[in-house]
């Protein structure tokens, strides 16, 4: 399964590599303007800059492709623009972790609120049960 799902993407970036060629720096500069957009969207979503460093390096890539297409070195561009996007992926899923730890955290915290209330609810019943009895002993 493994050797099947490399072989497939090997030959996807086969196909890719080969349209390389019919790229042109409009295409190219398209590219690096979704790019620039995702880092402002990854940005964004950083609200801790955990991930600036990672951020920072997608920029330069970017910035290595502009100088790449300024030299007409196309053929240079495809690799980094497939870091670029790996990079993207693997910062969003990242976020994703993020936010996932942030609302298990957030939902431990509230269960042991709640844990404390309870413990108060049941010790103000057993004290108001006790009560009872006391004035039940006393009788009439």
């Amino acid at each position: 399964m493994k050797r099947m799902l490399l072989v497939v993407l090997g030959v996807g970036l086969l196909g890719g590599l080969i349209q390389a060629k019919d790229r042109d720096a409009a295409f190219y500069q398209k590219q690096f303007e979704q790019w620039s957009r995702a880092i402002a969207e990854l940005k964004n979503a950083d609200t801790d800059g955990s991930l600036s460093a990672d951020i920072e390096l997608i920029r330069t890539w970017i910035t290595q492709g502009q100088a790449f297409l300024a030299q007409d070195k196309a053929s240079a561009i495809d690799p980094l623009l497939l870091r670029v996007e790996a990079q993207v992926e693997y910062l969003r899923v990242k976020l994703d972790r993020i936010a996932a730890e942030n609302a298990a955290q957030e939902s431990e915290d509230q269960a042991v609120a709640m844990e404390k209330q309870a413990e108060q609810v049941a010790a103000a019943a057993q004290a108001a049960e006790e009560r009872v009895r006391e004035l039940e002993s006393r009788g009439p």
